[in-house]
């Protein structure tokens, strides 16, 4: 079943009108595609320097956190470390868990075994 039926008609086919564009048309349409194309690059580069920009001030803000942070902690006396066997290794200081008045056992957190480390609960 065909949805339409074409006949050929007896008029002359003149497709001329159709198809011509001068030549000031092909130059418009080159100008306006190299114009469309240079905003492109131009959007593009502008982005990856701002991109870019952005990245630095970023890094320069992590810099400065991790210096705050490193002066924090080495005035607090706390901080991690590890190093040398695993019997030997150091976590952090004792230090923020002792008082003049008591003893190290009283003030120290229940999670935290003898040595220092962390103790955990298995489910049963």
């Amino acid at each position: 079943m065909a949805a339409a039926s074409f006949t050929p008609s007896g008029m002359p086919e003149d497709m001329s009108h159709a198809v011509s564009i001068s030549t000031l048309g092909i130059a418009g349409i080159a100008a306006v595609t190299f114009i469309v194309l240079g905003l492109a690059l131009l959007t593009s580069w502008v982005d990856r320097r701002f991109a870019s920009q952005a990245l630095e001030l970023q890094e320069e803000k992590l810099q400065r956190s991790e210096a705050y942070l490193a002066e924090a902690q080495r005035l607090s006396h706390t901080g991690a470390s590890a190093g040398g066997p695993p019997a030997t290794r150091s976590f952090g200081q004792r230090k923020p868990f002792e008082s003049s008045n008591t003893t190290k056992r009283r003030n120290r957190p229940s999670n935290l075994s003898s040595n220092g480390f962390i103790r955990t609960t298995q489910p049963s």
